[in-house]
């Protein structure tokens, strides 16, 4: 009796310990984080969850509807290719072979291709640049733009039925638009006449200009400024205005290739005479200069994350386009050097200076009271250097560097206003500072 008693004890025992092993081994699965969050209706897309509890067997549904392929990659992580749905936001679930559920709701999105309803070109603040309206449906965040075959820059999605970009390829032939979301589906808009540059709707061409088959753009411009200048050697100060009433000159930008184009500048300024702080009148020669740049305008947010679009002008989105180069300019300085150093010279004469410099520069566009600006800022360092006449004194020559923020806007059709602020540092035979500040306006040829 008391053999039967232990063994019935021992047996209630044993089956309480699997049942607790048993309900112990059940775990719930739960869903973290997926890798794709959108796709298209016609499923396929592989998407990678990310979690806990996921066992051998275990099935992936969105709402319903199964996925074509479950994989379990380990307990923490699982592959599903996504089947066919309606458009829409569904719910992500896992379930065990033991019944246990996990769930993400309203995790992926099904959406259906994105359409181009209407496209608008205009062109834009900065040389070269046409900006792209693009109206339409199904547009994702992330989704890019290509205008015959070439990559639209500075993209913002506004939303899921706008999109704003530039090109910069100077061209008047705009025959194929297409939008490319996340999930790879593709909206596309063609003109059938290849020589119109256009504004669609539905589908339909409403101008027409001629072809251009050289991208480039030319421009004259006049500014007036006004200069500060100051050259000291040893306690001898010379100070003198230099204002020039007329600085005339022209400037050229082209497209190498979608992602980098080329500026280019040359002025001739004439300066006043100037009465010096020496008591003299002193004829000043006209200055002249020249630039050369390679700009590489590509949609780059890899080296500058805080960066916005040139179509949506806010103060804290800047786009940056960094740009490097040589000038080359002739201005005068006096001869300070051998009247503070020699007992000889009394007399202020002018020196002409010729110097040649390594530039980098950023650009950017910014708005300010609704109004949209071109801003390019830059500082030069001299690599070489002459003057003449030569200093008796001293073979030294002058060096240092030259610091350039150039802002301009669009008025009217082809005439733009600009301001200008310049200021050389400069060291050698004497320590050379001179301030510049300008405006001006220019034509588009």
């Amino acid at each position: 009796m008391k053999t039967t008693l232990r063994f019935a004890i021992s047996c209630i025992f044993f089956l309480k310990f699997i049942l607790n092993i048993g309900y112990a081994s059940k775990i719930t699965p739960s869903i973290n984080s997926i890798s794709v969050k959108r796709g298209p209706l016609s499923g396929g897309t592989s998407v990678t969850l990310i979690g806990n509890g996921f066992q051998k067997g275990a099935t992936i549904y969105f709402d319903e509807s199964p996925c074509r392929k479950s994989i379990i990659k380990n307990k923490n992580k699982m592959v599903c290719i996504t089947p066919p749905n309606t458009d829409g936001v569904v719910t992500i679930m896992v379930k065990n072979l033991d019944g246990e559920i996990g769930k993400l709701i309203d995790a992926y999105t099904y959406q259906s291709s994105p359409t181009i309803n209407l496209v608008k070109f205009k062109d834009g603040n900065i040389p070269g640049e046409t900006l792209v309206f693009i109206t339409g449906t199904g547009f994702n965040t992330g989704a890019t733009v290509q205008v015959n075959g070439q990559n639209c820059t500075y993209l913002t999605v506004i939303n899921n039925s706008k999109i704003n970009c530039s090109i910069f390829d100077n061209s008047d032939i705009y025959f194929s638009l297409t939008v490319t979301n996340t999930d790879m589906q593709v909206g596309t808009i063609n003109i059938g006449d290849q020589n119109s540059k256009f504004i669609i709707s539905n589908k339909k061409v409403v101008r027409n200009k001629p072809i251009k088959k050289n991208p480039t753009n030319f421009s004259l411009f006049y500014t007036a400024s006004k200069g500060f200048f100051r050259e000291q050697k040893l306690t001898i100060i010379g100070k003198s205005n230099q204002d020039s009433p007329i600085t005339l000159g022209g400037s050229v930008i082209g497209i190498i290739n979608p992602d980098y184009s080329y500026s280019g500048s040359f002025y001739l300024s004439k300066l006043d005479s100037v009465t010096s702080s020496f008591e003299e009148q002193v004829d000043i020669p006209w200055e002249y200069g020249m630039t050369f740049y390679i700009d590489y305008t590509r949609n780059n947010n890899k080296f500058f994350p805080y960066s916005g679009s040139t179509v949506d002008y806010s103060i804290k989105n800047y786009k940056y386009r960094p740009y490097a180069g040589f000038d080359y300019e002739s201005f005068s300085t006096y001869n300070i050097n051998e009247i503070a150093t020699s007992s000889d010279v009394f007399n202020l004469s002018s020196i002409k200076n010729n110097l040649f410099y390594l530039t980098l520069g950023i650009s950017h566009t910014l708005k300010i009271f609704d109004k949209t600006f071109f801003m390019k800022n830059s500082l030069s360092r001299t690599i070489y250097t002459t003057s003449s006449p030569q200093d008796t004194l001293t073979d030294e020559s002058i060096y240092g560097y030259k610091l350039m923020i150039f802002l301009s806007t669009k008025l009217y059709d082809n005439i733009g206003g600009h301001l200008l602020y310049k200021q050389h540092f400069m060291y050698g035979p004497t320590d050379l500072d001179i301030k510049r500040i300008g405006v001006g306006f220019s034509y588009k040829l």
